[in-house]
């Protein structure tokens, strides 16, 4: 691949936690978060570049013209930086943070459609890790994802055939799980399908 092949990447950028900003303090607070949001974003990317909403609260950069990866990093890096000073709505101080997948071409698929899908399976693998980072897609991460849904598929089943049970839990000193593994890797799974349960939207 020649140095100066040109890589278009797609980022696709989420709010964290924008619904409750909106049940707290009304449509009309939400909407000015959005547009300061996307002035920051503005004052980043390049004229040549392209920014847009989907929707909601989600949004894409379509950056243009690079010759490596310090293109996306640099531009979701900025925008990280730009959100470590508050948002202020009405007198109110709101502090935001966002989750960013990424997608390049050709690494991650030549097809607009593809790269957008790919962005965001990053942009979920980014929430599932606690949001507030950015990702770039790896083919992993479509494994990760579908191991999730299997999951999320068979809770889902199990609920609706009442298959789960209410069962004493004892509590454990953690000195106690470090001696007995088995124990251990029970715990870790409980609070993976916790947090699959509990996930929010």
């Amino acid at each position: 691949m020649s140095q100066q092949q040109i890589k278009p990447s797609i980022i696709f950028i989420d709010l964290d936690n924008f619904k409750p900003i909106n049940d707290q303090f009304g449509h009309i607070v939400g909407d000015e978060v959005l547009k300061q949001f996307a002035n920051r974003v503005r004052q980043i990317v390049r004229k040549e570049d392209t920014f847009a909403r989907l929707g909601g609260d989600e949004f894409i950069i379509l950056i243009e013209n690079l010759t490596s990866m310090c293109g996306p990093e640099a531009v979701t890096r900025s925008i990280q930086k730009s959100l470590k000073e508050p948002l202020h709505v009405a007198n109110t101080t709101i502090n935001m943070t966002c989750s960013m997948g990424v997608a390049i071409c050709p690494d991650n698929g030549f097809h607009s459609s593809t790269l957008l899908q790919h962005a965001d399976t990053a942009l979920c693998r980014a929430k599932e890790l606690g949001r507030d980072n950015c990702q770039f897609f790896t083919r992993e991460m479509n494994s990760f994802l579908e191991k999730n849904r299997r999951v999320e598929h068979e809770l889902k089943q199990a609920i609706g055939n009442k298959q789960f049970v209410v069962c004493y839990q004892a509590v454990k000193a953690l000195d106690t799980l470090r001696r007995r593994p088995s124990v251990l890797r029970s715990k870790l799974l409980k609070v993976c399908l916790l947090r699959i349960m509990t996930k929010p939207l």
